[in-house]
């Protein structure tokens, strides 16, 4: 068996490269670098957000109304301002990246994975719990509440649709798994049950084949990480009755990563495919949007994890220079990106569009403007990512290497 299938292998058990667990022993909290991505997933349209053009293409503002804040051109609209004044000094915009299609399948996997081909490329938040969480105690290492979470067989993926959901099982020896329930079983008995465990496991033979091995120490671990699940509820907002869905995903999500049960987590905001009534319809989805992001900011800082959280904030491609039937804009191959996190110089734009908002040329060594140069791509994209990130080499021992080379986007 190769590195790549070993891995893979393991991944897709969830199981660690480590000794045999204990149940003797409690389990520990992952507490590595984190990584946070939220989609706007739909097609966002840049020139009403980072990217501003004015009367060529848009109904709101003229050229000349068009505001900035430090490095960063934003458009005259709804939140902007407010989003760019508090946040341009923390954040690398990338704008004008070449997404080569504008299909909604097809762009979701390149954005997210840095590849377009449709060959089992993981996500990038993927990718980086598998790597993460290797050899740790993390049960849900990567949490995706949607849009493109391909694992690659790195990895397990855990879906939160409620969060209620992880709480029960945390709490498993109650009722219905409800706090303050009747218990199924007292602590006494517990200790027989996880003594009883131990024993099975510890008289397993040792030649089986691999397989089983594999499954009985995925069945294992799980047992052994069951209370951290318990935890993330200590780290949710009071105010959760008051969050709309979009913050209920992050601050979920958030929770869990400080309880140390995952390491990286995907959210979005959705409906930003606006091919009718665009103005009417994609200024509150971007004003939603900057709700979320600002909130997982603000409730990342309150929870001490922004000094080891990267975020990551994009969407498939953005919206047609032009109006089409019924006021609607329909898909564009260009996208824009923001990132934020340690290591990440703020206050910093790389990357343009001509006056049609089509993507301009990069030297792709100085990452400045030349006409002679390439149109920056979202494998250059992650390739940059992956080597901050410390996952390149990683990515090539799976079999998942990027074709194209790094780009100086963090130097």
């Amino acid at each position: 068996m190769d590195r790549r299938t070993f891995l893979r292998a393991l991944g897709a058990g969830g199981v660690a490269l480590a000794a045999s667990p204990s149940l003797t022993h409690a389990a520990e909290p992952y507490d590595g670098p984190l990584l946070l991505t939220i989609n706007a997933l739909g097609g966002w349209d840049v020139s009403n957000f980072c990217d501003p053009k004015g009367t060529a293409m848009n109904q709101r503002y003229d050229t000349g109304d068009i505001e900035s804040a430090g490095a960063m051109n934003y458009a005259p609209l709804d939140d902007n301002a407010a989003f760019f004044e508090r946040f341009h000094e923390d954040m690398l915009l990338l704008n004008g990246i070449d997404m080569k299609t504008a299909g909604h399948t097809e762009a979701a996997r390149h954005v997210w994975s840095g590849v377009q081909a449709d060959n089992n490329t993981p996500s990038l938040a993927a990718l980086f719990a598998a790597h993460h969480v290797m050899g740790s105690d993390a049960p849900t290492p990567f949490i995706s509440y949607g849009g493109f979470s391909r694992t690659g067989d790195l990895v397990p993926l855990t879906r939160l649709g409620n969060p209620l959901t992880l709480a029960s099982i945390g709490l498993h020896e109650r009722e219905r798994g409800i706090p303050n329930q009747g218990r199924y079983v007292d602590d006494f008995a517990l200790e027989e049950i996880y003594a009883a465990r131990q024993a099975r496991h510890d008289a397993a033979p040792t030649g089986e084949l691999p397989r089983f091995r594999a499954q009985r120490a995925t069945l294992f671990g799980n047992q052994l990480t069951v209370p951290l699940l318990r935890r993330y509820q200590e780290y949710m907002p009071d105010v959760n009755n008051t969050l709309d869905v979009w913050q209920s995903q992050i601050a979920t999500s958030l929770a869990c990563l400080k309880a140390g049960v995952g390491a990286s987590a995907s959210v979005y905001v959705s409906d930003f495919d606006t091919h009718s009534n665009h103005e009417e319809l994609h200024g509150p989805k971007l004003m939603e949007l900057l709700a979320a992001i600002t909130f997982a900011i603000d409730r990342a800082g309150e929870l001490d994890l922004l000094e080891r959280m990267t975020i990551v904030i994009t969407s498939e491609f953005s919206r047609t220079p032009e109006y089409g039937l019924n006021g609607g804009k329909d898909h564009w191959p260009n996208n824009s990106m923001l990132l934020m996190g340690p290591g990440i110089t703020g206050n910093r734009v790389i990357g343009a569009t001509d006056e049609g908002l089509v993507p301009r040329n990069l030297n792709l060594e100085t990452l400045e403007l030349d006409d002679a140069g390439e149109r920056l791509l979202p494998g250059h994209v992650h390739a940059a990512l992956r080597e901050h990130l410390g996952l390149s080499e990683f990515g090539r021992d799976t079999g998942f290497d990027l074709s194209l080379p790094s780009v100086p986007l963090f130097a």
